[in-house]
């Protein structure tokens, strides 16, 4: 409600690991190509990014899993004074969420304790991406247990997310992801 009061754009943070699709994510959800791809074109991190794309808007922030020290910590600072988020995106690969969800949730928490430090408080989704590759859509009773799984290892780590939700590609070029 308090977007629409202040008519503004909804602010995001998506948290996960090199490669994990949060630019991906954040150009799906404007449905347009709004921000480069590339790894050697990489998104500001721990900064505002403020998109305007085929008439939406968002203002964007990501946050790689390393932890946060020095300059980039000075920046997120920065960056939650200036303005706190709506919503943060845990995003986590299927076929890497073994191997990223420690680190995903030690940056959830840390994130977590900023914001609250600064009597704030955001709604949180985990966002389990290319679940495809848990055996495709023939296998969804997998793809609910490794959803639901990341949702329990982030809430075990002290992070709660309100709602896990598993995405998958499809197959054909130039189809979007199956954002609910």
């Amino acid at each position: 409600r308090r977007m629409l009061y202040d008519r503004r754009a909804p602010r995001i943070v998506a948290i996960g690991s090199t490669g994990s699709g949060r630019t991906i994510l954040a150009n799906e959800l404007l449905l347009a190509a709004a921000l480069p791809e590339r790894p050697s074109a990489v998104t500001p991190e721990a900064q505002w990014v403020h998109i305007r794309a085929a008439g939406r808007s968002l203002d964007w922030l990501e946050l790689d899993t390393t932890p946060v020290e020095g300059d980039r910590a000075s920046r997120l600072d920065d960056a939650l004074d200036e303005a706190l988020p709506d919503l943060v995106l845990f995003t986590l690969r299927a076929d890497r969420a073994e191997e990223d969800l420690p680190a995903l949730a030690a940056a959830g928490k840390d994130l977590a304790l900023r914001i609250e430090a600064r009597q704030g408080k955001s709604t949180t989704l985990g966002v389990l991406l290319q679940a495809d590759h848990l055996g495709g859509s023939s296998d969804v009773a997998r793809v609910d247990r490794e959803t639901h799984a990341m949702r329990a290892r982030l809430g075990e780590a002290g992070v709660e997310i309100a709602r896990p939700i598993p995405v998958a590609l499809p197959a054909d070029e130039g189809k979007h992801w199956n954002l609910p």
